[in-house]
């Protein structure tokens, strides 16, 4: 039962002194499997949303799955030493030996401008307002890319010096520029020029300035070799060394990345320093992790889903950066102090959290009490608690501070104690017997109200003397309570409008208002009577969760669901919050969901992000004053900082290519192909680096199929096209819903032969004109066999209209047996086999004018099994027709397919929408099939010849005559049973 944290950076705590730390999850990648040792340096993320690294042996490509190597050939070093995309979505890559390659449209090539090439290594590139190209080198200045000219700028224009670095723009278009001597700043004026240059005589604290980041309002990081960080400050137009940062021992600085909280700093040989920037400064060090040892780190990058890349040396590895952080219990080497320093005690399973008004965070691990706070240097120090004197040991299973700043601590079995937070002294509240050795689920209160929750039910009590260690409670008589607060209750919850919300073993939700219970269960319309967790939103819903029926909303009069249907990852949710964006978090034994309720959409935080089984216990969450989330669970604790990732992500849809008959073809400006260019392929992603093997397809080609296919593929061919005009639709999604997913669209003609177009048919009118004449020159020699020909006319539109029923589902049944193929091949292979049985059938059948009423059905079944394969549960066939004249009667071939056809063709089938088809007999003697209506929004196409067939192949064969009866409930159709003559 127990479950797991799988890999993080794990900290060990042996003194109750000793600095403590947070830590993110790190995974490791391997970028070329053929080749060792290479070194990743550079990292941007395209338009697109592709990572792209820049190596030691050249340029990589990553989907999040696989690595792509970009040929480079023309450059003998094919060292990256310099990555960037600009504003046309061209890429420029700088070499070591100075070389520059672009990448536009994915064709490479060399850059080869007019004017002076460096040869030194590329160090930055930069685009500034007015699309001039900027290109920092190792000893030759800057170049300066326009009109198709490339400029030298060096010292003897100003620059500072030859050596430079990184390369900023700032919001007055200017251009900065790190250098040996300082920063360089410049300024064009009338196309040239003019430098301002910064160095420690202006407080610059040194001189080697290696990297630059502006950061968002007017300022300007900057990443020094010898002297860590400052900040500069525009506006008073000072260098600022962040307090936290003042004593920098971490040596070079690398490269800098910016979050929405923290500033991450790569250094030389010393990790990463994670900077949390704020009135409440405080750093981290990341210098090794399971199975990762971080020293030199080279770049830095943040994607679209708020990870943290690093490029470190040999190494590529992806963080969970701000979003996750772990307190990681690693089984018996995470130990702390207890108060009497007598021996180190270890604590695992974290029964519930508390962060108080002091910024200290309370939690409880088996049977223990521990307080984690930050001293002035900012480091993180665990203190541990001993509430009961002696060797006896206690489960505390809830915590509450009161408005006099007095924790509040409930037990299991020992009931309820009070802390004075800044001695750490405890007193047993001994005001009511029913607290003695009461077990206490859960505790809130409001001004100088206490509500406890349990095994025993409900209790109310009113504090008295709370400002003083001497504080008594009495009992508040609940003269509406009944017997629902008798029995087990799992959570309280104080809501904005001061209602007492209750959670409960299996008297649903209950809510105190103005004096009275009310209570809300199955009967009210919910899937259970276990409730486990309550939060409020921004807006004031309340939301809960349940066992075995995911999460609600209640907005005061409806309930609203959320469960496997609308994409949560499991049923049973052990704790919930509400962030200040409205987005609930949703805890459960596999991991985290992220509920944003504007849009429906989830995100799923499991072992993408080191979570792997957190097994945590009920209603072990909190948040704190910042908005912080904190989840305890039995390898530590986890927090989430909702502020790092605002928005709810969803995979980027990206059409990576098309191919005609295997061969790349522009898809960005070639959209039109010639009849024999039909065989096209498209190759996609929904990019999502968190964890890619979550993502679900679903494609369609209009004007081909205007049929959504779900896929895990991430390629299609579509052979054969005919002539006409498409579009390919692709989109990704996390899960099987896909209404806010994001889709990537590709429009295509395939132009017709010439002897579709309109000239060559014009002159095959002309030539049918002259036959006519000639038809009709004959026409008086004809009439003599009128008779004769009037008898074959006949039989020839019996045969005609015989020869139309032709199966219209081929292609359907095609796509199905794809989409099967891989996952169950045996059904594949009977799925071929009723596939093959039924135009097997249809061959014997076609020079048959009618066939026994059981051959009909028996084709029928076949039809509908393979319909059943396609829609399964939403498509049903109900059949009541005696035993006794399925011999004895007859019916033209394929009339019931074609019904059944009928209906499945214009109706819609689905799990909102299934369709029911019916077949009976009536009291008129006839066979009846009827479906229930369920209209398309947009009809297909139909030339009405299904049915006319049917009408005239009965004519033909019987004086009775077909029915059809249409409403908006249903569709009938009534056929006459033929006898043998």
């Amino acid at each position: 039962m127990f479950r797991k944290i799988t890999p993080l950076l794990f900290f060990i705590f042996i003194l109750a002194g000793r600095s403590h730390a947070q830590v993110p999850f790190f995974k490791l990648f391997q970028v070329d499997k053929e080749r060792n040792g290479i070194r990743v340096q550079k990292l941007i993320r395209d338009d697109k949303g592709f990572i792209w690294l820049g190596t030691s042996e050249g340029l990589y490509k990553f989907n999040g799955i696989e690595f792509s190597k970009i040929t480079t050939e023309f450059v003998r070093d094919s060292s990256v030493t310099a990555l960037f995309e600009d504003s046309h979505r061209k890429i420029w890559v700088g070499f070591r030996s100075g070389k520059i390659a672009t990448i536009e449209n994915n064709e490479v090539k060399l850059f080869v401008p007019a004017g002076k090439l460096p040869k030194t290594s590329i160090h930055a590139f930069l685009e500034d307002k007015d699309s001039r190209v900027w290109i920092s080198t190792n000893g030759e200045g800057v170049f300066r890319y326009s009109n198709g000219k490339l400029d030298n700028i060096s010292s003897k224009d100003g620059l500072s010096d030859d050596y430079t670095y990184d390369l900023a723009l700032t919001a007055d278009s200017a251009i900065w520029i790190g250098t040996d001597q300082g920063i360089s700043i410049c300024k064009m004026k009338e196309g040239k020029c003019e430098f301002k240059n910064l160095t420690t005589a202006d407080g610059l604290p040194d001189n080697i300035v290696r990297v630059l980041l502006p950061d968002g309002n007017d300022n300007m990081w900057i990443g020094m070799q010898d002297k860590g960080i400052c900040n500069y400050h525009q506006k008073e137009k000072t260098f600022v060394v962040p307090e936290a940062l003042a004593n920098w021992n971490y040596g070079q600085v690398n490269c800098l990345v910016k979050t929405e909280n923290n500033l991450w700093i790569g250094t030389e040989n010393d990790g990463i320093v994670d900077f949390s920037i704020g009135n409440r400064e405080s750093v981290r060090h990341f210098v090794s992790g399971e199975n990762v040892k971080l020293s030199k780190i080279n770049d830095l990058l943040e994607d679209g889903e708020y990870n943290i890349w690093i490029a470190d040396n040999n190494q590529f590895v992806r963080s969970s950066g701000e979003q996750f952080n772990f307190m990681a219990n690693n089984e018996s080497n995470v130990m702390v102090e207890n108060e009497e320093h007598e021996k180190m005690e270890q604590f695992h399973f974290i029964h519930t959290l508390l962060k108080d008004h002091f910024g200290n965070l309370w939690f409880t691990p088996d049977q223990g009490l521990v307080k984690l706070s930050l001293d002035a240097g900012s480091h993180e120090q665990l203190k541990k608690f001993k509430i009961i004197p002696g060797k006896d040991l206690v489960d505390i299973t809830a915590l509450y501070e009161d408005r006099y700043g007095y924790l509040w601590i409930g037990t299991m079995g020992r009931g309820i104690y009070r802390m004075n937070i800044l001695t750490g002294s405890f007193i047993k509240l001994r005001g009511d017997s029913s607290t003695e050795k009461a077990s206490i689920l859960s505790i809130a209160g409001n001004d100088d109200d206490l509500w406890f929750a349990g095994l025993e039910g409900i209790k109310r009590f009113r504090i008295e003397n709370g400002e003083t260690d001497r504080v008594s409670i009495h009992a508040i008589e609940l003269n509406d309570i009944q017997n629902f607060g008798r029995n087990y209750v799992y959570s309280i919850f104080i809501d904005s409008r001061r209602r007492v919300w209750f959670g409960t073993d299996d008297e649903g939700l209950i809510v105190y208002d103005k004096g009275k219970f009310t209570s809300y269960t199955t009967a009210d319309g919910l899937r259970s009577n276990v409730i486990y967790s309550v939060t409020e939103d921004p807006t004031g819903n309340i939301w809960f969760s349940t066992l075995k029926a995911g999460i609600y909303m209640f907005d005061g009069k409806t309930f609203v669901n959320y469960s496997a249907g609308e994409g949560l990852s499991d049923l049973n949710v052990y704790s919930i919050a509400s962030d200040q964006y409205g987005n609930i978090t949703i805890v459960n034994k596999h991991g985290i969901d992220v509920l944003d309720p504007a849009t429906g959409l989830f995100s799923y935080y499991d072992r993408s992000v080191g979570i792997e089984e957190i097994n945590a216990d009920l209603n072990s969450i909190t948040k704190d004053k910042d908005h912080t989330i904190w989840i305890g669970c039995e390898a530590g604790i986890i927090r989430i900082r909702p502020s790092a990732m605002k928005k709810i992500r969803q995979p980027q849809t990206v059409l990576n290519s098309a191919a005609i008959f295997m061969e790349q073809v522009d898809h960005l400006h070639q959209n039109r192909f010639s009849y024999d260019e039909n065989n096209l392929t498209f190759s996609y992603n929904g990019l999502w680096f968190s964890d890619p093997e979550k993502v679900f397809y679903q494609y369609k080609l209009e004007g081909y199929n205007n049929t959504w296919i779900s896929s895990r593929d991430r390629s299609i061919t579509y052979p054969k096209l005919s002539p006409g005009k498409y579009t390919f639709i692709v989109r990704s999604s996390l899960n099987s819903r896909f209404s806010h997913a994001q889709e990537a669209r590709y429009s295509f003609v395939i132009t017709p032969p010439f002897w579709q177009l309109w000239w060559f048919k014009t002159i095959i009118a002309l030539i049918g004109v002259a036959a006519l004449r000639l038809y009709v020159s004959n026409r008086e020699r004809r009439i003599k066999h009128l008779d004769q020909l009037q008898k074959e006319k006949i039989e020839f539109q019996f045969e005609t209209l015989r020869n139309q029923v032709n199966p219209h589902f081929l292609f359907n049944s095609f796509n199905t047996l794809i989409s099967i193929i891989e996952e169950s091949p045996k059904v594949a292979v009977e799925y071929v086999e009723r596939l093959s049985e039924f135009f097997r059938n249809i061959v014997m059948y076609r020079e048959k004018d009618v066939i026994t009423l059981k051959e009909e059905i028996e084709l029928l079944d076949t039809y509908f099994f393979l319909q059943k394969k396609r829609y399964g549960q939403n498509l049903e066939m109900k059949m009541e027709v005696p035993e006794e004249i399925k011999n004895t009667r007859f019916v033209p071939p394929l009339t019931l397919q074609l019904l059944m056809e009928n209906a499945v063709k214009h109706n819609s089938v689905s799990k909102e929408t299934p369709l029911l088809v019916e077949i009976f007999l009536n009291r008129h003697g006839k066979l009846v099939i009827k479906n229930n209506t369920n209209r398309k929004i947009t009809k297909e196409e139909s030339s009405g010849m299904g049915l006319q067939n049917i009408i005239s192949r009965f004519k033909l064969l019987s004086d009775r005559t077909v029915e059809i009866k249409s409403t908006d409930e249903y569709f009938e159709v009534s056929i006459p049973l033929l006898k043998e003559e």
